[in-house]
């Protein structure tokens, strides 16, 4: 998980690097490398101050994609006791220790150069040792055969209907979506087993988004490196392109042609291919670019397969801003000469768990999952009284397997997401938008509804609620498990939702000295386990060659540890008069919670354990196997991301995001 810490503004300094590219001469590229504030270097130059030691295991100046590179990182002697150092790759905070030394691993998957720091801080705050930075060049991909003499063919590439360069790449963010379209022109005739796109490693493909030669028929036949053969009759050394064998592509690639084997193109034939991925929510910053995928010839063993680098698809992922050094001394609350109403922005990562439970199984077998979110919340560090301010939270996309054991996965619906309101004592609600529409929902339009206990919508109620239409499984005007409401449709495929973000304006009405801290709903009856006022329900709707189709209800409620945490929190501090100069307040910088994963239980066929021993049928396959796949979340409630907000993941799926607000009396 990435952990920012931010303090004050970036100052940064432009510097120049070399990158280079197969197939491409080395081009310089401004590079924002990351320099002290002013105060900070004045502090160093004053004092003399030793660096702090940062050491690479490798060469730096070429490094292969996909490379993984160990830093080593130390204190000088001189730096204070009690101390801890990080290490920021591109102002992603990487890891953090209370130590003298710290080792830590960082995957380069993306090109370009990479501005690696590593920083000490002491117990204060401050940072009395210089940072030091390295730059890391990360080659971009390279073509990859299995042939000495590759077919000759033209390739050419465009990225949201642009062609874009190392000069000028198209300019992308977490979570957006790319259109890759790619044309191969071949040089002379040729037998063709599959045409293909590897988007950059980790963009996951929009389902149904695939279109071959401008709307023709064709079969969607390779999904990373597994085969699906549309026409099993036909022999297999005509229609498996044999990814399995090297080189192999990526699990997001797809491969397609349109029959059911092997088919002619004549010299100067062209083939074009297009379709949709999503970026990573933990994409790096860096570049990136997809690849055409071809298998020709007359089986895999003898073919020939490449995959290419396609010019014209360099889409680019901004860096971070890395947090300015602290001289000792100073302080992030306002103070002298400063002006500015509003502090600056501080994002808060937390990790903590949730318990769900199904409600509606087949005969009766409803079964408890545990889940683990992750969240963060963005919003200011401090601000005066009587000001207003934003919290945004920013969805993240949502991967979901449809498949659950022996059941399949049809649909998700009624999603509802309740936030409780901070006191409005201390803070009133001056406005909340939606941001965007999401990706791949359907049912009713995303809402945000202002709701009292019972759900019902109120102008003076205590929660916000993220749903379609209020329509929900309990605790609203509106309940049931009939389709409707928030939902997306899985239908048994491989999918990737995505909810529209969420723009909050709060008025700090409290006195001085009082936070705006955001909590999950979690009073009353929502923090007590399997209700219908949980923060987190949804139905989900399956079907299995047994219980045919059936509609689960599902109520989720935070750990304790969790109802207890507050997610953010802005400090309201006094406004000075004329010629005053306000004290810095003090900063609550309690530790986000961070809690480990519950133990999941193994998955299971429960269809094989009814006929073993019908008496002791567990639906934990069904509910589990919907979990691992869902993440119960996955699009249960990772709704919400890019840290923002609860993700739920299992076994290793994506989890899910979800914003929240503090409860109602609560500051």
């Amino acid at each position: 998980m990435q952990i920012f810490r931010v303090r004050t503004g970036l100052v940064a300094a432009a510097t120049c690097a070399s990158l280079a590219v197969a197939g491409l001469p080395g081009v310089p590229v401004a590079v924002a490398a990351p320099a002290a504030a002013a105060s900070a270097a004045d502090y160093w130059d004053k004092h003399d101050s030793a660096s702090v030691d940062l050491k690479a295991d490798q060469s730096i100046d070429d490094v292969a994609l996909g490379s993984t590179i160990t830093f080593d990182v130390a204190a000088p002697e001189s730096a204070p006791e009690g101390g801890s150092l990080s290490l920021f790759v591109d102002g992603q905070q990487v890891d953090e220790l209370p130590a003298t030394t710290l080792q830590a691993e960082y995957t380069f998957n993306s090109f370009g150069p990479h501005i690696v720091l590593a920083r000490f801080t002491d117990t204060a705050g401050a940072n009395p040792v210089r940072d030091v930075v390295l730059t890391v060049n990360v080659v971009g991909p390279q073509t990859r055969t299995n042939s000495e003499s590759p077919l000759t063919a033209t390739v050419v590439g465009t990225v949201n209907d642009a062609t874009s360069s190392l000069e000028s790449p198209v300019e992308v963010a977490p979570g957006d979506t790319v259109t890759y379209e790619v044309s191969s022109t071949v040089a002379e005739k040729v037998r063709r087993v599959e045409t293909g796109i590897e988007p950059p490693v980790g963009f996951t493909y929009v389902e149904e988004s695939a279109d071959f030669n401008d709307g023709a028929a064709f079969h969607l036949t390779t999904r990373g490196m597994t085969f699906t053969n549309p026409q099993p009759g036909w022999f297999s050394s005509f229609t498996d392109p044999g990814w399995t064998r090297s080189p192999a592509p990526n699990d997001n690639y797809i491969g397609v042609h349109p029959g059911g084997r092997s088919y002619g193109l004549a010299e100067g034939a062209t083939e074009k291919l297009k379709a949709q991925f999503v970026v990573p929510a933990d994409a790096q910053p860096g570049l990136y670019e997809a690849a055409i995928g071809y298998m020709d010839g007359y089986g895999p063993a003898t073919g020939t397969r490449a995959l290419v680098p396609l010019p014209g698809t360099i889409v680019k992922v901004a860096a971070k801003e890395v947090p300015a050094p602290v001289a000792p001394g100073e302080s992030s609350a306002p103070g002298a000469g400063d002006s500015s109403a509003i502090g600056p922005e501080n994002t808060r990562p937390s990790k903590f768990n949730a318990r769900c439970m199904s409600n509606g199984a087949p005969f009766g077998q409803d079964a408890e999952s545990p889940k683990s979110m992750e969240l963060s919340s963005t919003s200011p560090r401090w601000v005066r009284e009587g000001e207003e301010f934003d919290v945004t939270l920013t969805p993240a996309p949502i991967e979901t397997e449809g498949k659950a054991d022996s059941a399949t996965i049809l649909r998700v619906d009624r999603v509802k997401i309740d936030m409780a309101l901070p006191s409005p004592e201390v803070a009133e609600v001056v406005s909340y938008e939606l941001v965007g529409e999401g990706q791949n929902l359907d049912g009713d339009a995303p809402t945000v509804t202002r709701i009292n206990a019972a759900g019902e919508p109120a102008e003076d109620g205590g929660f916000l609620r993220l749903s379609g239409a209020n329509k929900t499984v309990g605790n609203g005007p509106d309940t049931g498990l009939s389709q409707g409401g928030l939902g997306a449709e899985v239908n048994g495929k491989p999918v990737t939702y995505t909810l529209p973000a969420v723009k909050v304006r709060f008025k700090a009405v409290g006195k001085p000295g009082e936070s705006v801290r955001t909590y999950l709903r979690s009073e009353g009856s929502a923090g007590q386990f399997n209700k219908p006022e949980n923060f987190l329900s949804m139905a989900v709707t399956a079907k299995h060659s047994l219980a045919g189709t059936f509609t689960l209800g599902v109520n989720c409620v935070p750990s304790e540890k969790a109802q207890k945490s507050y997610l953010s929190s802005t400090t309201i501090v006094a406004t000075p008069k004329p010629g005053e100069e306000p004290a810095p307040p003090v900063i609550d910088d309690e530790e986000p919670p961070v809690e480990e994963p519950p133990a999941e239980q193994p998955p299971s066929d429960w269809f094989s354990n009814f006929i073993a021993n019908p008496a002791k049928l567990s639906l934990a396959a069904i509910i589990i196997g919907i979990a691992n796949l869902l993440g119960i979340g996955a699009i249960l409630v990772t709704l919400w991301g890019n840290g923002m907000f609860a993700t739920f993941g299992a076994n290793g799926s994506s989890g899910a995001g979800v914003p929240f607000w503090g409860p109602h009396g609560r500051n």
